[in-house]
């Protein structure tokens, strides 16, 4: 084994790639260099000072895994503690959790692939769609589902049993297996949930790793595009009904067998002529031509995201003020307007119909000023008028900027951040 952790890490990358065993996961977690990483991952805005002050923590980890003798706690015990008792003990755990996560990370990567997207950073839903969008297999079935939270203890065995595939370390899987009995890596059991630290969202992906496999390898002569992001599964199919309901009966014995999905489940096949739903788009045949498909951005989810920002109402059209976000500056409510409406123009960047996504900027805008107008105590007229002097009549503020001068700083209109939807 190498001296430096990290370097042991490459190889192991290299030897799982090359589909190699992999073996002596359990030492190195007694390398303490990893227990830094680990805790700079938890704990980034930590000083070093703070982080070297944990040397006691980290050397009665390591201490106890040599013995074995580490065991995490019921999660019924961890969220019944004391103040006091969380600082010692559960922050052992959620180091221990780290430190596990940085090398099933490093055993697994990269997780992404061509049709696998959302396990890291590198790849966005938005490459998952654009794949179905571009497609060259003209699909006109579908099966959309989103698979249940991963359950440590309902697909505990399951998930073992595939780790083992490439883990042969009987220290590592016992200690895995403890975690996942005692409900440790449940979801909401992580007292961190920032996406360098979340084991849960790791295990969640190895674990969907073999459903991947299984379809795209069961296709057999079916014409078929898959997607995945996260938890959420599209498959487009190209045939008649007879076959793809066939191909969807084996997925769901597959899902079933495995304890995936629920017994009484039942995931519907759909024919692309009516949209159907899938990562907050409506998913159809495009109308001029059938080979093709269109996302759109159906109407629903615009009157849901009017609702969730807190806008008013879309249907009927009703701006509302934000009273939560009275107690911000001026210039510090515009920008998070713009921020939300930036959002949400990225996540329908794909979409055939982006322009209807111009009433819910309207929208935004009167709930703008209405929330300006309360900050000033004026009427919305009083603050509409006096916005729109600068810029072109466009809603504005005056701003110092960095060399002292002045600079305006406008609401933000779809035209600003409306995407080629023809790339």
């Amino acid at each position: 084994m190498a001296v430096d952790p990290f370097q042991q890490l490459d190889a192991i990358n290299r030897a799982s790639k090359k589909g190699h065993l992999i073996k002596d996961c359990y030492r190195l977690m007694y390398k303490e260099s990893i227990w830094y990483q680990a805790y700079a991952n938890l704990y980034p805005l930590d000083n070093l000072q703070k982080l070297q002050s944990k040397q006691h923590l980290i050397t009665d980890i390591t201490d106890q895994l040599k013995e074995q003798s580490f065991r995490f706690t019921q999660k019924k015990e961890r969220t019944g503690r004391s103040v006091h008792s969380i600082s010692d003990v559960t922050k052992a755990e959620d180091l221990v959790l780290e430190v596990m996560r940085i090398i099933l990370y490093h055993i697994y990567y990269p997780m992404d692939s061509q049709h696998v997207y959302g396990c890291s950073l590198e790849l966005h839903y938005t490459d998952g769609l654009s794949q179905l969008k571009e497609s060259s297999i003209p699909i006109n079935w579908c099966i959309c589902m989103d698979l249940p939270p991963f359950d440590s203890k309902r697909h505990g065995t399951f998930l073992l049993k595939q780790i083992s595939e490439k883990i042969s370390d009987h220290r590592f899987l016992l200690l895995l297996h403890n975690g996942l009995n005692t409900g440790s890596i449940q979801e909401d059991a992580c007292s961190n949930s920032t996406p360098s630290s979340d084991f849960h969202h790791l295990l969640t992906h190895i674990l969907l790793q073999k459903v991947d496999r299984y379809i795209l390898e069961t296709k057999q002569n079916v014409r078929m595009n898959y997607v995945r992001y996260n938890r959420s599964i599209f498959i487009g199919i190209k045939g008649d009904k007879k076959g793809a309901m066939c191909f969807r009966d084996t997925i769901v014995h597959f899902l079933k067998d495995n304890h995936l999905i629920g017994v009484t489940s039942n995931i519907h096949l759909q024919h692309l002529k009516k949209p159907n739903q899938f990562l907050g788009y409506a998913i159809q045949l495009n109308d001029r031509n059938k080979r093709k498909i269109d996302l759109r951005i159906p109407r629903a989810e615009l009157s849901k995201l009017a609702s969730h920002y807190r806008y008013g109402q879309f249907d009927p059209f009703k701006p509302a003020a934000r009273p939560n976000l009275l107690s911000m500056s001026e210039c510090d409510i515009l920008s998070h307007y713009n921020h939300e409406l930036s959002q949400i123009a990225y996540k329908y960047q794909l979409a055939s119909n982006q322009h209807h996504l111009s009433k819910l900027f309207y929208l935004a805008e009167g709930s703008f000023l209405k929330t300006m107008a309360a900050k000033r105590k004026r009427t919305v007229k009083q603050v509409a008028l006096s916005m729109r002097r600068h810029a072109q009549g466009r809603l504005s503020l005056v701003v110092p900027a960095s060399d002292g001068s002045k600079k305006t700083k406008s609401f933000i209109k779809l035209k600003d951040v409306c995407y080629d939807t023809k790339k």
